[in-house]
């Protein structure tokens, strides 16, 4: 009995943190090229992994538009493209702040529950997003 009720009770934490499918944008566009440019300025074009995590904003299929980090400012909401721990891992800044290690930001995928358990620094940042290719 005791067993059953703590399996029951379990079963609400893992559906709270994982992430679900949600519909995105099915229209794509067939862009093969490497980079775009826009306004003058050539920006990288990238195609996204299928994690779900920032589900509806794009999802596998969709093509990102990346401007290469170069200590630009970061706001939040914009959407990082971090390397952490040999993945690259595209979330939005949901937090800003400093320690004494300099500024950080935190990470939350749209589609996650949970913020990204660690600090962003600047030096982990490879691009930041401009649009998406749908």
């Amino acid at each position: 009995m005791v067993l059953n009720l703590f399996k029951y009770v379990m079963s609400f934490f893992k559906q709270e943190t994982r992430t679900l499918e949600k519909p995105s944008p099915q229209v794509f566009i067939d862009y093969p090229k490497k980079s775009i440019v826009l306004n003058g300025k050539r920006y990288t074009v990238k195609g996204i992994a299928d994690t779900n995590s920032m589900d509806p904003v794009f999802d596998v299929g969709h093509k990102a538009i990346l401007k290469t980090f170069m200590n630009d400012d970061i706001i939040r909401g914009d959407i990082l493209i971090y390397k952490h721990n040999k993945m690259l891992i595209s979330h939005r800044v949901v937090k800003i702040g400093m320690d004494y290690d300099g500024i950080y930001y935190i990470c939350q995928g749209d589609n996650n529950f949970k913020e990204d358990p660690w600090k962003v620094r600047k030096n982990m940042i490879k691009y930041i997003l401009v649009g998406v290719l749908y």
